[in-house]
């Protein structure tokens, strides 16, 4: 991230939930890992230097919502493979990103759960990324800051050195998080974590991102991720931000070298990174 900005991968939900069904799209892994390693590498092609296990939905309260919460190793170990048989085909070196996403429950709100049996429940993906050999730990699409400290306690509670990314999503509010919660704050509540970087993903899409990218850039001392979605889909799952202009306000952020890591979440497609590598190599990163 000193010498380069660092392209992350596209959506992988979004790509994968035509073949998901009604399914747990993470069950893919298990069931059709070839079609898994398949838009894994058609990220790599398109330039992507991190891929993104397909594990967002992987620990045991988000699967119990298919009854697969007894699985939560297997789907998360077969996600893995799948990644790291791509990065490792790759003809220089790709990371390979464990996704952990923000369960199904907000420990703030939830009435349900203790904090004790959200930690279990992240413990063991966390446990199952890591003995699987990811390179980077991703949590991602945060909303309730209590439930991504947890993530990241047990992050490195089981591991000092693995670098970790957490990435928040926004309100239509500048300056907050969807919980409502302002962004600084939300920086500020990862930085006893020693993230590698903090930043922004999925949310209202790439100007609402960028938006509050540059809000925050001037007073933080950590490199920044922008990841953001092709916006809100329509009720037909239609995304409707163009690529031209996802590509155009990415470029907005990274010309003005505000970018470390720049990706894409919900909407994104292999040819979005492609154009997005392109722009990202001719901008020096963001100084850390």
């Amino acid at each position: 991230m000193r010498e380069r900005i660092v392209v992350a991968d596209g959506a992988t939900g979004t790509m994968l939930a035509a073949r998901a069904g009604a399914k747990c799209c993470d069950l893919l892994a298990v069931e059709q890992s070839d079609a898994v390693e398949a838009l894994h590498t058609a990220y790599i092609s398109a330039g992507a230097d991190m891929i993104t296990t397909d594990t967002f939905c992987s620990d045991p309260l988000t699967l119990e919502v298919w009854h697969l919460q007894d699985r939560c190793e297997e789907i998360v170990r077969a996600a893995v493979a799948a990644a790291r048989r791509a990065a490792d085909k790759a003809p220089r070196r790709v990371l390979v990103a464990g996704s952990v996403g923000p369960t199904v429950r907000n420990i703030s709100l939830s009435t349900d759960i203790t904090e004790r049996q959200l930690r279990e429940a992240y413990a063991r993906q966390i446990t199952a990324l890591l003995e699987s050999g990811v390179d980077v730990l991703l949590i991602e699409s945060v909303c309730d800051v209590r439930n991504a400290a947890i993530a990241a306690e047990e992050c490195r509670r089981l591991s000092t050195d693995i670098d970790l990314v957490v990435t928040a999503t926004l309100s239509k509010i500048k300056g907050h998080l969807a919980s409502g919660r302002p962004t600084e704050r939300f920086i500020d509540d990862m930085r006893p974590f020693a993230p590698a970087a903090v930043g922004f993903n999925c949310s209202y899409g790439a100007a609402n991102v960028a938006d509050n990218i540059a809000l925050v850039a001037d007073g933080c001392d950590i490199a920044l991720a922008a990841m953001p979605s092709a916006g809100v889909p329509d009720r037909g799952g239609v995304f409707p931000e163009s690529k031209e202009h996802f590509i155009e306000t990415m470029k907005s952020l990274a010309s003005r070298g505000l970018l470390n890591i720049a990706g894409g979440c919900c909407g994104t497609t292999p040819d979005h990174i492609a154009a997005l590598a392109e722009v990202c190599r001719r901008y020096q990163p963001r100084k850390i």
